[in-house]
């Protein structure tokens, strides 16, 4: 028996090694010119014919932004007019709102966040060219940054670089059917980040059911019309915070919390589950 169990475990390391083994590190150009300066690679992988790229990576190649959920297992990313949720190990992910399926699963590597580079380039609008043997790919990217300066094209807005922000939705609910939200905000860079408010509103809850609305905290809401701004130094967090007091009329179910930040162009979190409220007669 004990045979038998070494025998066992040694057979599951050596596929563990062997699945490590076949992930190829591969170079990503942009405009003839790696990415990054990693040696080993630029942030790119091949897992079982399917080429990869750490999320954060593409965000900054797209000039994207991208918020993180779901304590780092989900992230959204959003380039341009075009956003896509994508979570670790599912092949389905949110284009523009619509189901896709993914060429393969997102994944982590020595704690990035990896998914497909091709769905990636697709959100983005980029040609992608691979070469299998000189494990490179090419992408030609629309030059969205080089439109701003010129002759009636206005600023581009004042947002940080979100792949460097960190969102975390997270609600509890109290004995008396309060529901408290919260919304932790983290600069994971190490540079200052500066957050700019159109008006006086900071932060949107929206608790959902099957998709329907039936609370948003800035409902009915009217905000003064002073533009804000919130640095947040590196590595340090910002929380907001709003309550709920309907939050325990509402019949049993499964609820769902999504955040949104309302500064100049508004990050959006994707949705978690809220506890349920606690009703009279419940066990």
């Amino acid at each position: 028996m004990v045979r038998r169990f070494a025998a066992g475990l040694a057979a599951v390391a050596a596929l563990s090694v062997a699945a490590q083994a076949a992930d190829v590190p591969y170079t990503i150009l942009l405009d003839g010119r790696p990415l990054t300066a990693r040696t080993a690679g630029t942030g790119a992988v091949s897992r079982n014919g399917v080429l990869f790229i750490d999320v954060v990576i593409a965000t900054k190649t797209f000039s994207g932004l991208l918020t993180f959920a779901d304590a780092g297992n989900t992230v959204r990313l959003s380039i341009q007019h075009h956003t896509a949720i994508f979570r670790i190990g599912s092949k389905t992910a949110r284009f523009d709102g619509k189901p896709r399926t993914l060429p393969g699963a997102p994944f982590k590597l020595d704690g990035d966040f990896y998914v497909p580079l091709q769905t990636v380039a697709r959100v983005g609008g980029a040609t992608l060219a691979i070469d299998a043997k000189a494990h490179e790919a090419r992408l030609g990217v629309r030059p969205f940054a080089s439109m701003a300066g010129l002759p009636g094209t206005p600023p581009p807005p004042a947002t940080p670089s979100a792949a460097v922000l960190t969102l975390l939705p997270s609600g509890s609910v109290d004995s008396q059917g309060t529901l408290h939200a919260h919304l932790v905000v983290t600069n994971s860079s190490n540079v200052p980040v500066s957050l700019e408010f159109p008006n006086g509103g900071r932060v949107a809850f929206v608790v959902s059911r099957d998709g329907t609305i039936v609370w948003d905290s800035t409902r009915g809401m009217v905000f003064n019309m002073i533009v804000g701004f919130k640095t947040i130094a590196p590595k340090d967090s910002v929380t907001y915070d709003g309550d709920w007091t309907g939050y325990g009329a509402l019949p049993p179910g499964n609820y769902q919390l999504t955040a949104r930040l309302l500064t100049r162009k508004p990050l959006v979190t994707a949705p978690v589950e809220i506890p349920a409220a606690p009703h009279p007669g419940a066990s």
